[in-house]
């Protein structure tokens, strides 16, 4: 299981406690879903599934209509206002158009509901889908991204070294072109400004929480609180983005 599952749910309970409304946006196999239940949660999840109908059977065997199968580009079957929080965890990496799914979350949120988006971004070192450093940093389908992706098979440093290497370099350049769209904090931030009011960042928690897992960092997670700076920059160029909106009223 995702070692973000549960310090997802953490937060969902620092920022909107049981028996808030709670909906998983990308919900895939509802790992979330089950978290947030058994925390007290009324949670909800929802996903294209594309290409993953039996990973979408399996996240809705035994939870009856909490996993729902949604349509990309179209609403979301809820009526307006019904979460008290939306969690999204690895999810806004995949969006090429974030502006309709920010007003859309918003349509579905209360006033001051509360939106918690975990996702890499433009400023992560190594591209976490492909395990291939700063690919991701050249515009899509370039020469220049190509070379880089040619450099990162050649020096084995990628997620399937053994493949072929022109065979890796065409699908993954495919996929950075169709499936992965990166932004950096900041402009997924400005994005969602006309719906969402940053609220907070827990970069630093995130990482905290990581290192107390880990038998030989645990020490490391008791960092003194002064350093939550460096800890948030390490995570942002490591991991993740975490990001914590409000949802404004009248929107």
């Amino acid at each position: 299981m995702s070692q973000t599952y549960d310090f997802m749910v953490a937060l969902a309970r620092a920022y909107a406690p049981p028996p808030a409304r709670l909906l998983d946006f990308g919900c895939g196999g509802g790992e979330i879903v089950g978290l947030a239940s058994a925390a007290g949660f009324d949670a909800f999840g929802v996903d294209t599934f594309e290409d993953m109908w039996d990973q979408y059977q399996a996240a809705a065997s035994g939870r009856g209509d909490r996993i729902l199968r949604v349509s990309r580009g179209e609403p979301l079957p809820f009526e307006n206002d019904t979460f008290d929080l939306v969690v999204s965890n690895q999810v806004f990496e995949h969006i090429s158009d974030l502006a309709p799914v920010g007003s859309e979350l918003a349509r579905v949120l209360r006033p001051g509901g509360v939106l918690i988006a975990i996702f890499p971004t433009q400023e992560i070192l190594i591209e976490p889908h492909l395990k291939a450093p700063l690919v991701h940093w050249f515009t899509p389908g370039s020469a220049p991204q190509r070379t880089a992706l040619h450099v990162s098979h050649a020096l084995k440093l990628c997620n399937r070294p053994n493949q072929e290497r022109q065979s890796w370099v065409n699908e993954e350049q495919y996929n950075l072109q169709k499936h992965i769209f990166y932004r950096t904090a900041a402009a997924a931030i400005d994005v969602l400004n006309p719906w969402f009011d940053l609220w907070a960042r827990d970069e630093a928690a995130f990482l905290r929480h990581r290192l107390a897992l880990h038998p030989r960092l645990t020490k490391a997670a008791q960092l003194p609180r002064m350093l939550d700076p460096l800890l948030a920059q390490a995570t942002l160029r490591l991991a993740n983005a975490v990001l914590i909106f409000r949802c404004r009223a009248g929107v």
